[in-house]
């Protein structure tokens, strides 16, 4: 067996290869997450909750129209984990989700014949949220209302 050694002889050639490979190697092992589909909803509320279900309280959430950066409304959720914004018209919309150790997440979404203001949230959206390493998550819930969410998670 014999070991090849490798003089530098002035070309920095070697050295820029083996920086790049490196770099590749790091940056092949980021996470890449992709948002899910745009989804229709009625009414802009729901949960944060992490990947076992545990609701996350104090999540920072700002909702913005589409195209119109003058419009973000902010708020964060409750003790529950539950969020309800009022007033919205009609359109496209992006929904932002942020909380500390958390991987942030945002979500395109379209506000369709929105209902009257002191409804029950019906068709909740779901923002599920991973650790800082994972791909965390916007969905329009399965059930259909918030109580259904949490029944679903209990049993």
């Amino acid at each position: 067996m014999s070991i090849q050694c490798f003089e530098r002889k002035g070309n920095p050639r070697w050295f820029l290869a083996a920086i790049f490979i490196v770099a590749l190697s790091i940056s092949a092992r980021a996470t890449t997450c992709i948002a899910l589909k745009k989804f229709k909803v009625r009414q802009v509320c729901g949960r944060v909750q992490t990947g076992l279900g545990d609701v996350i309280p104090n999540a920072a959430i700002q909702v913005t129209k589409k195209g119109r950066p003058d419009t973000a409304v902010r708020m964060q959720t409750d003790g529950g984990g539950n969020f309800t914004f009022r007033r919205f018209d009609e359109g496209e919309y992006e929904i932002q989700v942020e909380t500390y150790g958390f991987r942030s997440v945002s979500q395109e979404f379209e506000l369709r014949r929105p209902m009257k203001e002191g409804r029950q949230c019906d068709r909740p959206i779901l923002v599920t949220m991973q650790l800082a390493g994972g791909c965390s998550s916007v969905a329009k819930a399965q059930t259909k209302t918030i109580d259904s969410v949490n029944n679903a998670q209990t049993h």
